[in-house]
């Protein structure tokens, strides 16, 4: 299946948008294409595609691709022979990321919310939309919420009061922002009592936030999201966490009260971080992981208990 991009786009002008990415070419500069497509499902002879692998497969696989254009790694060039020899090839170190370049400006997200404020939305008198924001159907923007420059809010999002959300950011369908965290005290009777809940969410810019994500606001501080992080569907963020810049926070992970994640950390899915404990800049946390000890930076863990695997039996 290949997708048509909103305009026409010539091989010069990847290379511009991809600039010091590109390492060269192969083929002819002024060849066009009008769609994107992976390369084993490619049915357009007039698309972009990528092949991230290297040496023969990548040849055998481009060269069985009806992709015009292809952006693949150094060593596949020298692999070139009459198989590929019509098409062009853009050489890249990491050839998924360019196309992210190369496509990022020219394809409409299906079903996005368009700028400006749905009818059946909800936002509060008091909230402060910036520039270029959406809001989806059925979306209810509380009292004090602020939202950056060209923020999008899917349908059905709830945004509690004075949650806080940058520039660029992207809030889809049916994600809560701001409801009260989890917290109880029992007396001498065992009855329990809520503890207040009285903080917010603050979310820096060029954010993702995943469908039917839960962000609770915190108890007496903040919950924090840093620059750039991204949080996959269905992910649960408890009071007074504080997530880093450029983070990946996959579909089902589970993050308990005032635990901290670094910079630049991976959380795969279905892994769960006990409260207060932090996770150092740049870990990785493996698929359904129960992590109850602090992760040292760099430091991949996995397992329940989560544990180093260099340390592993």
């Amino acid at each position: 299946m290949s997708i048509a991009l909103d305009k026409p786009l010539r091989v010069s002008e990847m290379l511009g948008l991809l600039g010091s990415m590109a390492q060269g070419y192969v083929g002819s500069s002024d060849l066009v294409v009008v769609a994107a497509a992976s390369l084993d499902e490619c049915d357009a002879a007039d698309a972009v595609a990528f092949c991230s692998t290297d040496g023969e497969p990548a040849r055998r696989e481009i060269a069985s691709s009806a992709a015009a254009v292809v952006l693949c790694r150094p060593d596949v060039a020298a692999l070139i022979d009459a198989a590929v020899s019509a098409k062009t090839l853009i050489i890249v170190g990491n050839p998924r990321l360019a196309f992210i370049r190369v496509i990022g400006g020219s394809v409409a997200m299906p079903g996005a919310a368009t700028k400006g404020v749905a009818g059946s939305a909800a936002v509060s008198g008091s909230a402060r939309l910036g520039k270029d924001v959406a809001v989806g159907e059925m979306a209810m923007i509380s009292e004090g919420c602020e939202l950056g420059e060209g923020t999008r809010i899917d349908a059905a999002v709830v945004l509690y009061a004075g949650t806080r959300i940058g520039r660029r950011c992207t809030v889809q369908a049916g994600a809560v922002v701001g409801a009260e965290g989890y917290g109880f005290e029992r007396d001498a009777d065992g009855r329990l009592h809520r503890f207040p809940q009285l903080g917010r969410v603050l979310i820096e810019d060029d954010v993702e936030i995943g469908a039917r994500v839960c962000i609770d606001r915190g108890a007496l501080g903040d919950t924090s999201i840093g620059h750039g992080t991204k949080i996959d569907d269905g992910a649960y963020i408890a009071h007074n966490v504080a997530v880093g810049a450029h983070c990946l926070i996959m579909a089902h992970v589970l993050l308990c009260g005032s635990c901290a994640i670094g910079n630049g950390a991976e959380i795969s899915p279905g892994a769960i971080i006990r409260d207060k404990v932090r996770v150092g800049e740049r870990a990785r946390v493996g698929l359904g992981a129960v992590v109850v000890r602090d992760v040292l930076a760099d430091e991949v863990v996995a397992g329940i208990p989560a544990r180093p695997l260099n340390n592993q039996q």
